[in-house]
């Protein structure tokens, strides 16, 4: 009788190895598993000391942002339109403060009476904000972009605007 038990007792211990051995193969192919678990997996903003940064923080001390100053700072930028729009960002900074960036930075700009045109370089004066946004994972698994800080540059005023000089090629016969 005991051997019964025993040989019972085994076969539902290898069969409920196997059924959660699939389930978890399974949670860690999903690619909507994978995305909740790096999402949950997303370090928590520390000091040096491993304490946790607070929002609450940032009414005193202003975090540094994309252009490389705190946000809100006076801030003079220069740049044009990219035919590299990527995520909706379509000015390319070159210059931040006359200091030439080693490599450009991606921003949306705006201000509400302006629109960037192609072919034209801008130097503006303005900040750089942001906030958080879109979902987290949990909330809306297929998203592209889960919940995030974004930036933006807040145009404050447009100092120059030229026109970028196309050079004409000529067909060598």
């Amino acid at each position: 009788m005991e051997s019964s038990w025993a040989k019972a007792a085994m076969t539902v211990m290898v069969v409920l190895t196997i059924a959660l051995s699939y389930l978890v193969i399974r949670l860690y192919s999903d690619d909507r598993a994978i995305r909740i678990r790096s999402f949950a997996a997303r370090p928590v903003a520390q000091h040096d000391d491993g304490t946790p940064i607070f929002v609450s923080e940032f009414s005193y001390a202003l975090p540094v942002g994309l252009l490389g100053k705190k946000l809100g700072a006076q801030t003079i930028i220069e740049g044009s339109q990219t035919e590299k729009i990527v995520m909706g960002f379509p000015f390319e900074v070159q210059r931040v403060d006359d200091r030439e960036l080693d490599t450009p930075v991606l921003i949306p700009v705006r201000r509400n009476d302006f629109v960037l045109k192609k072919g034209v370089h801008y130097k503006f004066e303005g900040y750089e904000t942001g906030r958080f946004g879109s979902s987290p994972y949990w909330a809306s698994p297929g998203l592209q972009f889960p919940y995030q800080f974004f930036s933006e540059f807040i145009i404050t005023q447009v100092l120059e605007e030229t026109p970028i000089a196309t050079e004409t090629v000529e067909e060598i016969n």
